[in-house]
């Protein structure tokens, strides 16, 4: 008896399961653990055209890819090339990185941290362990008292030949580094910023909620400062996803 009730408890779950999934008005809430469904407004059923949305647990999401928090006013589609572009974004920029201080940087002897110049003599002082050595050679600025013809710091000699000391071409390193367009890149920092915002302006409502119970501020005055943060996130969020 036990096994036929689980049996059609499970029979049950998978055929709500199944109404929800292609019921254009209906949508799961994605929580981990909530189990609700949430109903998506006649007109944008009919348009298809998915919204931000609230489950009575209080996880607001877009019901047409389910991204928690909702992302208008860009479209699934643009939100969907917007993350294929920030990972592809992550995947290139080290090797870029790497690759520009190949060319452009000398690894110092004692600590191997990667020091950039951009002018000036042969002679480094490595801020990071203090070791003295060449820019062009990467060797031991002491050895360099012994070369052919004594210390030069604008000339090293050690090497397989005499190298002037000429500063490295930093001008095409936003190149090298740029994954895509400096719009992409203005864009990203923009969207990083405002969601950087957004949770400062989340941890004012517990401050204000902290501080209304040890001064007794009024509770009224409380809500209204809740309410206000509210409302700026809730403007923050068009806001940001306006940049993707």
């Amino acid at each position: 008896a036990d096994n036929a009730e689980a049996l059609l408890s499970r029979l049950q779950a998978l055929r709500a399961q199944a109404f929800v999934n292609t019921a254009p008005g209906l949508s799961w809430c994605p929580r981990p653990g909530c189990g609700h469904a949430v109903t998506v407004s006649r007109q944008a059923a009919q348009q298809h055209r998915p919204r931000a949305v609230q489950c009575s647990c209080g996880t607001t999401f877009c019901t047409g890819c389910h991204e928690v928090g909702g992302h208008e006013p860009a479209s699934c589609e643009q939100l969907r090339q917007w993350r294929l572009q920030e990972d592809k974004e992550r995947q290139e920029e080290v090797p870029a990185t790497n690759k520009w201080l190949a060319e452009n940087a000398q690894a110092c002897p004692k600590c191997k941290t990667q020091i950039s110049r951009n002018g000036g003599c042969n002679h480094m002082v490595c801020a990071s362990c203090g070791e003295h050595f060449c820019y062009v050679c990467g060797g031991l600025w002491a050895a360099h008292r012994q070369q052919e013809g004594g210390l030069d710091y604008y000339r090293c000699r050690l090497g397989s030949q005499s190298v002037r000391a000429d500063p490295p071409d930093t001008s095409t390193r936003s190149g090298r580094l740029r994954v895509d367009s400096a719009s992409f890149q203005a864009c990203s920092e923009a969207f990083r910023v405002n969601r950087r915002d957004a949770e400062r302006e989340r941890g004012m409502v517990r401050v204000a909620a902290a501080l209304a119970d040890a001064f007794g501020i009024d509770g009224a005055c409380a809500e209204f400062i809740a309410e206000s943060v509210a409302a700026s996130l809730e403007a923050r969020q068009g806001f940001r996803y306006s940049y993707v």
